[in-house]
């Protein structure tokens, strides 16, 4: 009898040292569980900001070109550090807080208004009267340092301004801003923002490119089937609560499939990154934008708005 108990209970521990080896074995082998994004995690959802059109009078116009700026990061030139450099150069994505605000400062000085997106869509679309010196400025991604240090200059300056996001990386919790990392704003910080900024959509979780090659890479809107980028951007919609007047293509990438895409979730326009003004002329859906980078000098951003003088 005792050596029947020795046996069974023998056995049962041989049993649970497989079962606990295969266990062990398929946890080394998974990969580890991907940091949520907030937005997957509590279905955050976020104030689009969106502001009525306002009604301009004086110095107005019906027609003619508007340009858009586009901004990705905006970094105080003192923080710059080698967390900042591609190939011993700064990123060019990085615009310096100071030469941001020789730009911005530059644009008031200049006597421009800044268009929101509503007042441009109505511009576009219904020949709505804007001043004759209008400008449209725009960030893409949200990264954090657009509140921190982009919102006070140009707030300061009495500009609005359009965020895309990237939805699935808003954060529920506040975190210290450390400039040498890449950091996304937190619902707070976006919130606070409001008086500057509206907010609009740049994929959930979609930002991403795809190929065999660096070269072959192409933007998951263009590679991933419709359901999948369908999916994706009304989920992005819907942490905006809805807000669906306009969309930025991700490294600027398109094709019909996006357009009928953006079409289906009643989308009304979307931006690209080709190098030119807006017009009345353009096509809805791919609308340029005039790209802000590092080595972008001010006698270049000048020169952008020197047919509207």
């Amino acid at each position: 009898m005792m050596m029947k108990s020795l046996f069974a209970s023998g056995f049962l521990a041989l049993l649970f040292s497989i079962f606990a080896g295969i266990f062990l074995y398929f946890t080394e082998l998974l990969p580890p569980e991907p940091v949520a994004t907030a937005s997957a995690d509590s279905n955050i959802q976020i104030d689009a900001c969106a502001k009525e059109p306002r009604t301009f009078t004086g110095s107005t116009r019906t027609d003619g070109t508007v340009p858009i700026l586009t901004y990705h990061r905006i970094v105080d030139d003192g923080d710059l550090s080698s967390r900042h450099m591609v190939d011993g150069k700064v990123n060019q994505m990085i615009v310096t807080k100071e030469e941001f605000e020789k730009q911005i400062a530059f644009l008031k000085e200049e006597g421009f208004t800044s268009l929101t997106l509503p007042e441009l869509h109505e511009f576009l679309v219904n020949k709505q009267e804007i001043p004759k010196k209008s400008v449209v400025i725009t960030f893409d991604d949200g990264y954090k340092d657009n509140v921190t240090e982009a919102y006070p200059i140009l707030k300061k300056h009495g500009f609005q301004a359009a965020s895309f996001l990237i939805a699935g990386m808003i954060t529920a919790e506040d975190h210290p801003f450390t400039p040498e990392y890449v950091q996304y704003a937190s619902m707070k910080e976006l919130a606070s923002a409001c008086p500057v900024f509206s907010y609009y959509s740049h994929t959930f979780d979609f930002h991403h490119r795809k190929g065999s090659s660096m070269e072959d890479e192409k933007s998951f809107l263009i590679t991933e089937d419709a359901d999948a980028i369908k999916k994706d951007l009304a989920k992005s919609i819907g942490v905006l609560k809805g807000e669906s007047l306009a969309f930025a293509y991700p490294y600027g990438e398109y094709s019909p499939k996006s357009i009928r895409i953006l079409k289906d979730l009643g989308i009304a326009m979307a931006f690209t990154t080709e190098e030119r003004d807006a017009s009345q002329a353009d096509h809805l859906y791919e609308l340029p934008r005039h790209s802000v980078f590092h080595d972008t000098t001010m006698t270049k951003f000048r020169s952008i708005f020197k047919p509207h003088h």
